[in-house]
C-alpha cells in the first residue's frame, strides 16, 4: 500500500485548520469545504464565506447557480456574490435617500 501525502490549498478567508479539512475528504467525497469567521451581523443575521474544492483549489460548484465563492446568511441559506452585490446596493440607495430626506429638512 503506498501513503500519498496530501496538501490543502485554502483561501485567505479560510478559518478551517488543515487538520480538519484532511479528516473530512472522506466524508465530503473528496472535496474541501472552506468557511470563514463571520464578518457580520445584520438584524441577527450572521454571514460568512463558503467554497467548495479539491484539496489542490480547484472549485467545484454543486450546481450551476453556484459562484465559486458563495455568501452564507444566517440560516445557513447560500446565496450568490451578485445577488448579495445586488441587496447590498439596493441598501446603500436606500441610506442616501434618508440621509438626504433628513439633510432637506435640517435647512
Amino acid at each position: 500500500m503506498t501513503t500519498t501525502a496530501v496538501r490543502i490549498w485554502c483561501p485567505d478567508w479560510c478559518t478551517v485548520p488543515e487538520q480538519t479539512h484532511l479528516d473530512d475528504l472522506k466524508s465530503s467525497e473528496g472535496c474541501v469545504i472552506h468557511s470563514s469567521d463571520d464578518f457580520g451581523r445584520i438584524r441577527g443575521e450572521d454571514y460568512a464565506l463558503t467554497m467548495i474544492g479539491l484539496p489542490d483549489g480547484t472549485p467545484t460548484p454543486e450546481e450551476t447557480q453556484h459562484a465559486e465563492v458563495m455568501c452564507i446568511a444566517g440560516g445557513g441559506e447560500l446565496i450568490h456574490p451578485d445577488q448579495m452585490e445586488l441587496h447590498a446596493l439596493a441598501l446603500l440607495e436606500l441610506v442616501a435617500r434618508a440621509r438626504a430626506s433628513r439633510q432637506k429638512r435640517q435647512r
